[in-house]
């Protein structure tokens, strides 16, 4: 989540697009992979997402109050996501996707500011 604050710093602010996504946990990503690796070849994409939808905006929002970073969020729908603008499909799963249990609200309580440079 740092990494997507920081792509939208604009002096104080920070400036997010309001697209939804669906952010998985780490862990449940190495539990897909492991599930994936072990199991029969699935010919195909394998698509992995977190069990829940919430807005970047919002998301980013809640990471940087739980490292005690107050910077204002600025949403708007033209502010790029690493060079692309995103709508509210964009970055959700599709139909088969393989879904974590983590719950965003559950990871984030668990952030930590990343180390200093």
């Amino acid at each position: 989540m740092f990494g997507i604050a920081q792509s939208g710093v604009q002096g104080d602010k920070v400036h997010l697009s309001p697209a939804m996504m669906q952010p998985i946990f780490s862990d449940d990503v190495a539990d897909a992979l492991a599930d994936l690796v072990l199991g029969p070849p699935i010919n195909g994409v394998a698509e992995i997402a977190g069990p829940e939808p919430i807005r970047i905006s919002d998301a980013v929002e809640k990471y940087l109050r739980q490292i005690g970073d107050r910077r204002e969020i600025i949403v708007d729908n033209k502010t790029k996501y690493f060079g692309a603008l995103l709508d509210d499909k964009t970055l959700m799963p599709g139909a088969g996707v393989r879904v974590g249990k983590t719950v965003y609200s559950e990871w984030v309580k668990t952030a930590t500011p990343p180390p200093a440079r």
